[in-house]
């Protein structure tokens, strides 16, 4: 027989072991962007993080995260784990852990609160291999997982690939799991690190360990570390979900040509060619979903395929439809049709398009989420056949969304976008911007009196925005025009700065706040760290974490002068 010829029934080799650098390498594009997130000297990263990366990659190696759930290849486990760290510690530079204590010694403690912040989601997932698994060589040897790690006996037992072995929980009963990680740690995280946190409060190690053991501090609530580990490993998994090929047509032998498509579009957005919410783009995502303009975007997925040398593409838009229909990757209304007419903002026609089922599908594959424009229905409606020029009768515009969205590394939360335009100019809203109801908000800010201190901010604006954004600008504007008020604002050399602690004291969450202003288009970032939302800002005689919103806009909301 000839040498890699397939052959029925397959036979499993098991899983290759790889060595731990090779196994870094091949995350090489999220570590450099932890890297760039960190902002840190080489030497500092090595320490902190380079270090304890390199001790789980050499722990679970090239494990899966699950048999058949998520992260479920090769390598998943350790793709699992770095992903909800990489979120998780993105998404921490928008909470104040230390919210009680002093400038100076917040300046201490939130850099290790973040730094738990990554650990904790680092090693949240490593209950899985002694707890779901049995790992053993081709010769039918047990991996001693409580007393070495996999890398190091691998390399004792002499062998390049191992087995994995399932183990199920008998009917009614659950077995034990995310405890199991406290007893890891010792070997995960190196004692230098958790003196650094102790060095800081005595608090963060224990919370820390809580988080990755899923315990609950008796009768407090749950630790904001925690939320966020929680919370980002959810979205993290959702994506995962999304952007697998098995959920998009079956696998058939010579003849599966829709995770083909896909992978073609996912590319086409990735590489530049589809551009999302600009002019001529062929992607538009807004509050109802993610749109594909599809005339001209199924002649680029051909000619992608074709330039592959993919065989057995069909030539026809509208049989690529119905594949990717098929395979539920596009949606359709209620007679059946997966078009729909759009007309994208400032654009003076209605386009075809497409509606994506689950934006992640797409936008997974993304390094980072584009901002949702508010709306791209107006009155357009679905249309039965691509060759429909004009819209039918206004029906609802439909608003699914996705059930999770892509974080990390901030995981996302509900905005107003239409307000970007209104921002930067003096017209007033269109009547489809100044139609469109925004999210309640988390709360509104806490004040003394029942005035409407929202009513403070420009009606061109205030109309367009959500409560939250308009409320809390307009108690920022309101405390800034009282006598003998001090306030974490004022102007910055970049344009108007806003302490964090001053939203936060209004009792708003202050991380949705940043979260929303940002998909507005107001925030300046960092200049040394473009994927950082937050500077150090002198307001007063004080040195505090803040945002930086800019002038234009701040000029426009009231809060400054040119």
């Amino acid at each position: 027989m000839r040498v890699g010829a397939p052959i029925y029934p397959p036979v499993d080799r098991g899983v290759a072991f790889l060595d731990a650098e090779e196994l870094i390498a091949s995350q090489s594009e999220l570590i450099s962007r932890l890297r760039l997130a960190a902002g840190c000297d080489d030497t500092t990263f090595e320490r902190l993080y380079g270090s304890v990366i390199r001790n789980v990659a050499d722990a679970i190696n090239l494990l899966p995260a699950t048999e058949s759930g998520t992260h479920n290849g090769a390598g998943g486990l350790f793709r699992l784990s770095l992903e909800i760290a990489f979120f998780a510690f993105q998404a921490s530079e928008a909470t104040i852990f230390a919210a009680r204590a002093g400038v100076e010694q917040r300046r201490e403690l939130e850099p290790r609160w973040r730094y738990a912040t990554f650990l904790a989601g680092l090693c949240s997932e490593l209950y899985r291999p002694i707890t779901q698994m049995l790992v053993s060589t081709p010769d039918g040897k047990l991996w001693p997982a409580y007393q070495v790690g996999l890398g190091d006996w691998l390399r004792e037992q002499g062998t390049d690939h191992f087995l994995v072995r399932w183990l199920t929980a008998a009917p009614g009963t659950q077995r034990p799991g995310q405890g199991a990680t406290s007893y890891l740690a010792h070997r995960i995280i190196p004692a230098t690190s958790l003196q650094y946190l102790h060095e800081g409060s005595i608090e963060i190690a224990p919370t820390l360990f809580d988080c990755i053991a899923g315990v609950r501090a008796g009768q407090f609530e749950v630790s904001p570390l925690q939320k966020i580990v929680s919370s980002v490993r959810d979205k993290v998994i959702a994506r995962d979900e999304a952007l697998k090929p098995q959920r998009y047509g079956k696998l058939r032998v010579g003849t599966h040509l829709e995770p083909h498509l896909l992978d073609a579009m996912r590319r086409l957005a990735t590489n530049g060619t589809w551009v999302i919410n600009a002019k001529k783009a062929r992607l538009w995502y807004s509050q109802e979903g993610l749109f594909l303009v599809w005339k001209t975007a199924a002649k680029e997925i051909i000619e992608l395929l074709q330039k592959d040398g993919t065989t057995g593409v069909p030539q026809d838009p509208q049989t690529l439809v119905e594949l990717l229909t098929n395979a539920q990757v596009f949606e359709v209304d209620g007679a059946g049709s997966p078009y729909v007419m759009i007309r994208p903002p400032e654009s003076a026609n209605d386009l075809i398009a497409v509606k994506f089922a689950n934006p992640l599908a797409l936008l997974g594959a993304l390094a980072d989420e584009p901002e949702p424009v508010a709306s791209v229905l107006g009155n357009a409606a679905p249309v039965s056949a691509p060759a429909t020029t004009a819209a039918a009768p206004s029906v609802p515009a439909t608003t699914d969304a996705p059930a999770t969205t892509s974080p990390p590394p901030v995981p996302p939360a509900a905005s107003a976008p239409a307000a970007a335009q209104a921002a930067t100019s003096d017209a007033p809203p269109t009547p489809a911007q100044a139609a469109v109801k925004p999210p309640a908000p988390t709360a509104a800010p806490n004040r003394n009196d029942e005035r409407d201190v929202g009513a403070n901010v420009p009606d061109a604006l205030g109309k367009a925005v959500t409560p939250l954004c308009r409320d809390v600008i307009g108690a920022l504007i309101d405390d800034m025009r009282s006598q003998g008020q001090k306030v974490q604002a004022g102007k910055h050399p970049l344009g108007f700065a806003i302490g964090i602690e001053q939203v936060a004291g209004y009792g708003v969450d202050a991380t949705r706040f940043v979260e929303e202003v940002s998909r507005l288009g107001w925030l300046v970032p960092h200049p040394d760290k473009p994927s950082r939302k937050f500077h150090e800002a002198q307001l007063g005689n004080k040195l505090v974490r803040a945002i930086v919103i800019k002038l234009p806009i701040a000029t426009d909301l009231g809060l400054t002068t040119p």
